[in-house]
């Protein structure tokens, strides 16, 4: 594979499903990644897996979740220092989590792709701290 690589990310925050879904057009989004470690929404039931799953699909787009691969809350223990911090160096090494990009950047180049989770600024989120970090740093095609 070579050229340019394009990828989005999007966090749900308490966006209503019409608004995301602006969003997503206004991008030409066609397949949602989904990286939240756990596909559920508490305050905002329709940014829950199913419900998220339904709406993009009567919008025409495709939906893919990726949370066991890319999610910024793995379920083994020995990814979280003493303070219950996540080890994103270490989680980034792992075969899961290289297997997972190598995935997405295969995806992103046949349809427009964004990785989606819940925080509304992608700084202090997962999406950006491991996610986009690890690609910048591992496949120079890709821009975000």
């Amino acid at each position: 594979m070579s050229g340019a690589v394009q990828l989005w990310t999007v966090g749900h925050s308490n966006h209503t499903v019409e608004r995301f879904l602006e969003l997503l057009g206004e991008h030409g989004i066609e397949v949602l990644v989904d990286v939240r470690s756990e596909p559920y929404s508490s305050y905002s039931k329709h940014f829950c897996q199913e419900a998220l799953r339904r709406s993009l699909k009567d919008a025409g787009l495709s939906y893919l979740f990726m949370g066991r691969e890319l999610g910024g809350r793995p379920p083994e223990p020995e990814f979280y220092d003493e303070d219950g911090h996540v080890l994103y160096g270490e989680l980034a090494a792992t075969e899961r989590f290289r297997e997972g990009l190598h995935r997405l950047v295969d995806g992103a180049t046949r349809y427009r792709v964004a990785v989606m989770c819940s925080e509304e600024n992608p700084t202090s989120c997962h999406r950006h701290r491991l996610v986009t970090r690890a690609l910048r740093e591992t496949d120079p095609r890709v821009s975000i």
